[in-house]
């Protein structure tokens, strides 16, 4: 997502220089902020490895507010497609809200960090709803991702993940990315419980990708072909939303 500079709504503005106002002992000056926000059609919701939408495609979507002080606030939503076993509650909607707060390591170029509070809400299915502390360090074209979550998909269990990613420059308008991460966790992700292979069955997995990106214009649109997978097998991970899939996507950011 490529942030624009915009005019910031006056309640934002407000909002934002009255935060970071009250974090020193004199008054700050009001804060520059940027807008930014992106929109995206993809053929399948892939999150670390794994099918959010049973496979089918997704219409996603957020906005970012930052400051220059490096707080930032921001919300993004997809469709997804998450339902109980007893019917009892479902779910076609992931609302994420995330405060955040970045910098750059000294005077490098491209290296910086960033420190963020993510909330996962479905409305509809309350029950699945959980928070990740994520801890990001980027040393150019070299990503790293660290994440805590008490709850991991509200399952009452925590869970360690940690996310290595690089992209390489494959001209002025094409890309290739390539990332490999780790779940750590006890939680009970796929499979039955009471099934006696599915209860033997560890729940940390493995997930990786391979991208290829080209921004079509120069405007912020962008086409992407990728291939995602996981290590986990069929017969723990049932509906195919665990095996590797390409996932085809367009993006506009703005």
């Amino acid at each position: 997502m490529t942030p624009i500079q915009l005019r910031a709504a006056p309640l934002f503005s407000m909002f934002l220089t009255l935060a970071l106002g009250a974090l020193g002992s004199a008054p700050l000056p009001a804060a520059e902020t940027s807008l930014s926000a992106d929109i995206a059609l993809v053929s399948d919701y892939r999150f670390r490895g794994v099918s959010q939408t049973d496979r089918h495609p997704a219409v996603q979507g957020g906005w970012t507010l930052s400051g220059d002080s490096g707080f930032s606030i921001g919300v993004w939503a997809s469709n997804v497609d998450f339902a109980a076993d007893d019917g009892s509650a479902s779910t076609s909607m992931e609302l994420d809200f995330v405060l955040g707060y970045s910098g750059a390591f000294g005077d490098s170029d491209g290296a910086g960090w960033s420190v963020s509070y993510a909330q996962y809400s479905y409305p509809g299915y309350d029950e699945l709803n959980y928070p990740e502390v994520i801890i990001d360090l980027a040393f150019g074209d070299l990503a790293v991702q660290l994440v805590h979550s008490d709850d991991y998909f509200a399952t009452g269990e925590p869970a360690l993940v940690g996310i290595l990613g690089y992209t390489f420059a494959l001209g002025e308008r094409l890309s290739l990315g390539m990332s490999y991460g780790s779940v750590n966790t006890e939680a009970r992700l796929f499979g039955e419980t009471d099934d006696l292979t599915s209860a033997e069955f560890t729940d940390s997995h493995s997930f990786y990708s391979i991208e290829l990106g080209a921004q079509w214009r120069e405007d912020g649109a962008r086409l992407s072909l990728g291939w995602h997978g996981t290590n986990v097998d069929d017969m723990h991970c049932t509906g195919n939303i665990c095996e590797g899939a390409w996932v085809a996507g367009i993006s506009q950011s703005f």
